[in-house]
């Protein structure tokens, strides 16, 4: 099975040289950005001060990004004397927070095997590694463990059916062993890990519980979006695929109700935004061609850059979150900090918070166009309903911080 492994990275490899050379824009930054990458990682660490201990965190999109995120900032504080580097797997990580300030190198992770996980390694000589979730990849974890680096895996979810639990993957599961410290988000996980014999884990929630918290305490403020309102209702679609807007451009151009609409496509593609406008009976508008006069005569805006969306849900009573139609459920935890009514499609059977809004009566999932219309009419304006709602999704959020206290004391540990 470990010749299996090594034969599907080497066909994934090719497979993404291959969808680049026909022209897919993220796998031409997936190639580019490992074009030369130790040169580039070298030059990079030129900067660090001789005889500097290094902590590596690894995320492997901008999801798990977030879930490191607080876990770094409290690294910056309590370790300050110590070189940060953060590394990336996928594009959609790193081209978003490629230029993150608290981190001093950031990084694609070059693709795993024996010779590239030593190398990396070596030129990075981390005294802890850090990975948020998952990504786990057999030649870094099992070069750590032979040079004896402690590596800490935190707000993981594991599941019976894990392909390394499998007998036959006997190999990777040893590694997973020699892990320093899991830190998962349930009891499910942790029962997983006991039933491969690892004992070495403590459950303590996701790390983006402590990331969205902060984000209330300092969100990013936008004049020009509080024009845009108008103290009319503001609905928030955020990280939208064309699988959401097919069941949400209808209702949209139905609605009748006073409302202001920002969508936030997932991926920024000009043709993909105009074909959505074109798609519209309401006037709309690009946030990048938005002025202070003309934001006030649409009724819809298109978030056409990055980094606004976190912030923009505290403007918002009611939030749509995409990927519940195949891609994946986004991040419903950023509306719900700020109190959001939420809804999302119909596929979330892996997001546990989903689950736990839904019990608590602060989101909705919903499979068409027909529900999405009944239930934002059963929250439309219902002060009563609204104000539940936010309390409720408010505390759930408050309930399950401290995760990052309890991986900080951990790292203490470890370095001592």
């Amino acid at each position: 099975m470990y010749f299996i492994y090594r034969l599907l990275l080497l066909l994934y490899t090719k497979t993404v040289y291959l969808v680049a050379l026909l022209g897919n824009n993220k796998a031409k930054l997936f190639i580019k950005g490992r074009h030369k990458i130790f040169e580039k990682l070298a030059h990079q660490l030129q900067k660090r001060p001789p005889n500097t201990p290094t902590i590596w965190f690894h995320a492997a999109s901008l999801g798990e990004f977030e879930q490191a995120r607080p876990v770094i900032e409290l690294c910056k504080t309590h370790f300050p004397t110590h070189w940060i580097v953060v590394s990336f797997f996928s594009p959609s990580g790193y081209e978003i927070r490629k230029d993150y300030a608290n981190a001093h190198t950031i990084t694609y992770l070059p693709f795993d095997s024996p010779q590239n996980a030593r190398k990396f390694i070596q030129l990075i000589n981390p005294q802890l590694i850090l990975f948020a979730k998952y990504d786990f990849w057999y030649h870094y974890f099992r070069e750590a463990h032979w040079q004896k680096i402690p590596l800490i895996v935190f707000s993981a979810v594991f599941r019976p059916k894990d392909w390394f639990f499998s007998p036959l993957n006997a190999w990777f599961l040893a590694v997973l062993r020699k892990v320093h410290h899991f830190f998962v988000q349930n009891e499910s996980s942790a029962q997983c890990l006991q039933h491969q014999n690892i004992s070495q884990y403590t459950i303590a929630g996701d790390t983006r519980f402590d990331y969205v918290a902060e984000l209330r305490q300092n969100p990013k403020t936008f004049p020009l979006i509080e024009t845009f309102c108008q103290k009319q209702p503001l609905w928030v679609i955020g990280s939208c695929w064309g699988g959401d807007w097919n069941i949400l451009y209808p209702f949209i151009n139905s609605n009748t109700l006073p409302l202001k609409i920002i969508v936030a496509p997932h991926e920024i593609h000009r043709p993909t935004i105009e074909k959505w406008q074109k798609q519209l009976q309401k006037n709309s508008l690009l946030y990048s061609q938005a002025n202070a006069q003309n934001i006030t005569e649409v009724d819809v805006l298109f978030l056409d850059n990055v980094g606004m969306l976190a912030s923009i849900y505290q403007y918002a009573q009611y939030s749509y979150v995409g990927g519940g139609f195949g891609e994946g459920l986004h991040n419903i935890l950023e509306p719900a900090v700020f109190g959001n009514a939420i809804i999302w499609g119909k596929d979330y059977k892996k997001f546990e918070e989903a689950y736990a809004i839904i019990d608590r009566e602060g989101g909705f999932s919903v499979k068409n166009t027909e529900e999405l219309q009944k239930v934002f009419e059963l929250i439309y304006q219902n002060d009563a309903l609204l104000t539940k709602i936010k309390q409720q999704n408010q505390s759930f959020i408050l309930e399950n911080t401290g995760s990052k206290w309890l991986i900080l004391e951990k790292m203490k540990q470890a370095i001592e």
